[in-house]
């Protein structure tokens, strides 16, 4: 299984430029590029190292779950690291800051490193086979355009690098949104005519699949609302028969069904070698994922740094007309809400109840003593750390209908959008009644409103929540930044327009001249 761990050591030799050139003999500890890509075999270990990127702290190994949650508003955050609390509020000690500076440095590290190897592999000196030659190259570009797609909801239009990093200084400047964007789809052009198959052998499980890259240009035009666009991207994912909701919805977040009949693009961790944390400035994490402890109660060795807020909490028993309210004896509220939030009195894990684990008899709606369950090893053992081995998901099929379902809305097919929301309430473990059933008739913006409270229930806590408010516009007005404050008091301090994007890290614009700091910063 590709992506089970990644050599480090041959990752930082990627990495690595030749330095002063005023010797003439070669270091052999310190190998060019130019000097590496020799062989097919060169070539293989570079598309893994490639794959190794997604390991980095700033990407995948600690921060992308933490910085995207904790700018949406179904969490909140009042950690001991106070400059992380007030993160999650938009006010930064520093636009140097740990997460601010780690995103930027790894996304870019990650993306030199996937530069390199473009540039090389179409070089016809290196005898390898042209299909495999091609397959390489379309999972590296869909790696380039995941990462600017990711960096661009970060800092807004950004550095766009596209070439092998020289030896010597230059200053590349600032780019503009369309050709960030142009980027993204040309690289996904790439992916999509490069043969990917639609299934992988186990041997390959976590490599880029076609399913993936149509997810991902549906995605990409989703957020511009090209509706149409994202609907053409999504519609072949769904005819493919490839994949399928599971029967039961924990499965897509747990140790033992990783690579299941839903996912449609994971990224795969393991604890087989832990690596070490113990350089937190560096982007060679160890191949396990930070993300567990952080949501996880400080009881058992978690931060509690992104605990579900009460509104995340109602939101589960507003799904039908009826109001069941927070904890009745049934507790008939939609199921996934025991599945995602630990909040019952008598709900365990990690081996202990909800009350063992210090939470409240009463919740409190300002500061809810609840922790989210999502990719938490508490099923299997009784205390966290920060080598979690549960892989992420990071596209799910189910995430797929839901956004087609928008796309037809917003193309007024608003009768046609019910099957596919219905296709994940009616999921064997949900059981959920149709829309179709007890809400027919729903104008384009009562399905809208439908629509967002759905993914809230079926996605929340999965770092989807950001990019939804980011593409219905609740972070570009004041009307829709005092929607998001009825369900985060920590919008309070929000500025519409500005704290969309992060600051970029200051020491980056005074080093380059050409870079240039976001409004408001």
């Amino acid at each position: 299984m590709i992506n089970k761990y990644i050599s480090i050591l041959f990752a930082a030799a990627l990495m690595t430029s030749c330095g002063d050139d005023y010797l003439t003999i070669s270091n052999p500890n310190q190998q060019t590029s130019a000097e590496f890509f020799q062989t097919e075999s060169d070539i293989d270990l570079a598309h893994t190292a490639c794959y190794g990127t997604l390991y980095f702290q700033g990407i995948f190994g600690q921060w992308y779950d933490l910085v995207f949650e904790m700018r949406a508003d179904l969490c909140y955050n009042e950690s001991a690291w106070r400059d992380y609390a007030n993160f999650s509020k938009f006010q930064y000690p520093s636009t140097n800051w740990e997460c601010i500076s780690y995103c930027w440095n790894h996304y870019y590290e990650g993306i030199n490193m996937l530069n390199r190897f473009l540039a090389h592999i179409d070089d016809e000196a290196i005898e390898m086979d042209a299909t495999k030659r091609q397959m390489y190259k379309g999972e590296v570009c869909f790696l380039r355009a995941l990462y600017y797609f990711n960096m661009y909801h970060l800092y807004g239009p950004n550095l766009l690098l596209l070439t092998e990093p020289l030896d010597e200084v230059v200053f590349p400047e600032s780019s503009n949104e369309d050709a960030i964007w142009n980027q993204i789809f040309s690289d996904l052009d790439v992916a999509l005519n490069a043969n990917l198959p639609a299934v992988r052998d186990d041997a390959e499980l976590g490599c880029i699949t076609r399913g993936a890259v149509l997810a991902m240009i549906g995605k990409a035009h989703l957020q511009r609302h090209e509706w149409q666009e994202a609907a053409d991207a999504f519609r072949p994912i769904i005819d493919s028969n490839v994949y399928q909701l599971v029967d039961n919805y924990m499965d897509n977040f747990d140790l033992d069904h990783e690579f299941n009949s839903e996912s449609v693009f994971e990224v795969a961790f393991t604890d087989a070698t832990k690596g070490t944390w113990t350089e937190f400035g560096s982007s060679q994490s160890p191949s396990t994922t930070q993300r567990a402890r952080y949501f996880a109660p400080r009881d058992v060795g978690g931060h509690s740094d992104a605990q579900p807020n009460y509104f995340y909490l109602q939101e589960f028993v507003n799904n039908d007309p009826i109001d069941y309210g927070i904890r009745t004896a049934e507790d008939k509220a939609d199921p996934r809400r025991r599945a995602s939030i630990l909040y019952y009195p008598t709900q365990t894990l990690y081996g202990k109840t909800y009350l063992e684990l210090g939470g409240a008899p009463e919740i409190d709606p300002q500061y809810p003593k609840i922790w989210s369950i999502k990719y938490s090893n508490g099923t299997w053992r009784t205390w966290e750390d920060e080598w979690s081995p549960i892989n992420l998901r990071i596209i799910r099929y189910a995430d797929v209908l839901l956004m087609y379902a928008e796309c037809l809305n917003n193309l007024g097919r608003t009768a046609e959008a019910y099957q596919y929301v219905d296709q994940v309430r009616t999921r064997k473990s949900v059981n959920l009644k149709k829309l179709a059933d007890i809400r027919p008739g729903m104008t384009q913006a009562e399905f809208q409103d439908q629509l967002e409270h759905e993914r809230i229930l079926e996605l929340g806590a999965e770092s989807v929540r950001f990019f939804d408010i980011f593409r219905w516009g609740y972070l570009d007005t004041e009307e829709g930044k005092a929607k998001l404050l009825q369900h985060d008091y920590e919008f309070k301090t929000f500025r519409p327009g500005i704290d969309k994007f992060l600051p970029i890290p200051q020491n980056e614009c005074d080093l380059n001249p050409n870079l240039h700091q976001n409004p408001g910063f």
